[in-house]
């Protein structure tokens, strides 16, 4: 479909969602990226990556143009948080995972087009689930994600609460 025609997108799920959270004084923090199916682990839809990263950069322009300054009949609500897909280094939000270097030049390009539209955008790096990766992380960041978002945040699947404890200073230490 063509990007820059408003007919292409279907905001109204999204907008009621929006309008909702605005109305409570919420501050949404917007991941951008495909729906993710309740039992992906049965049959997961719609989570190929995109085919042609410029363009769903600019997708996202037009989705930020949406909420914020009122494109195809939207909003002008400000909303500061923007998140670039969600779990990368996973496969279930991304067929087949996506390498460490091609995510990084991915969140680097959405980045850019989301700045273009709203300079004081605080950009979060897709939710990393294998934070125990470390070299995940470190490559994405110096393929381009470093410098081009604000943070980036993680899922800890496990049921050993005291993996948080090693995790997370690890993560920590690798951003700062």
């Amino acid at each position: 479909a063509d990007e820059n025609d408003p007919a292409s997108y279907d905001f109204p799920f999204t907008d009621l969602l929006i309008k909702q959270m605005m109305s409570a004084g919420a501050e949404p923090i917007y991941r951008l990226g495909v729906t993710i199916e309740n039992y992906q682990k049965i049959r997961a839809y719609r989570i190929d990556p995109p085919s042609d990263y410029d363009k769903w950069a600019r997708i996202c322009e037009h989705i930020v143009r949406h909420y914020n300054e009122g494109w195809a009949d939207g909003f002008k609500y400000g909303i500061k948080y923007w998140e670039i897909w969600n779990e990368p280094d996973g496969k279930w939000c991304w067929k087949h995972g996506v390498s460490a270097e091609e995510y990084g030049r991915f969140a680097h390009d959405t980045a850019k087009a989301i700045r273009e539209v709203s300079d004081d955008a605080f950009i979060i790096g897709g939710s990393v689930c294998m934070i125990w990766d470390l070299s995940y992380m470190d490559t994405a960041l110096s393929a381009g994600m470093a410098g081009s978002v604000d943070a980036v945040t993680f899922h800890e699947y496990t049921a050993d609460e005291t993996a948080l404890y090693t995790h997370v200073p690890a993560l920590e230490a690798l951003i700062h």
